[in-house]
């Protein structure tokens, strides 16, 4: 099943000669179910597609990051994907949690994919 491809740190879509590029990596379906609220998008299959992150207030910590591997979750159920995991990047001593989030996909045939977000907080 293939998505528009974009690019997670503007969350714009990647254009070739004016058109949408298509792509089968899986960080696109990992993207939109962490960017889109849950239960907030009408064109959303069920009430458990999207994430909760738009829920809490300071999005620091480990709760941020199990809610965005439980947005993901459904890639690994559908058998898309065998696992997906969540960390922060780059952490500044000064700034607890507040670096850049890398979500790391192994797809259905064992082959890692990552996707780059920007700090949960941002």
């Amino acid at each position: 099943m293939s998505s528009w491809n974009l690019n997670p740190a503007t969350g714009d879509y990647i254009m070739v000669n004016g058109a949408p590029q298509p792509t089968e990596s899986l960080t696109i379906p990992c993207y939109y179910r962490i960017k889109i609220p849950r239960k907030q998008w009408m064109y959303a299959p069920n009430t458990s597609y999207g994430s909760d992150l738009n829920t809490i207030k300071k999005k620091t910590g480990t709760a941020s990051l199990k809610m965005i591997e439980a947005a993901c979750q459904p890639i690994v159920t559908d058998g898309r994907a065998s696992s997906v995991s969540a960390s922060y990047q780059n952490v500044q001593p000064s700034s607890r949690n507040s670096g850049a989030v890398q979500v790391a996909i192994v797809d259905a045939q064992g082959t890692p994919q990552n996707l780059n977000l920007p700090p949960v907080g941002d």
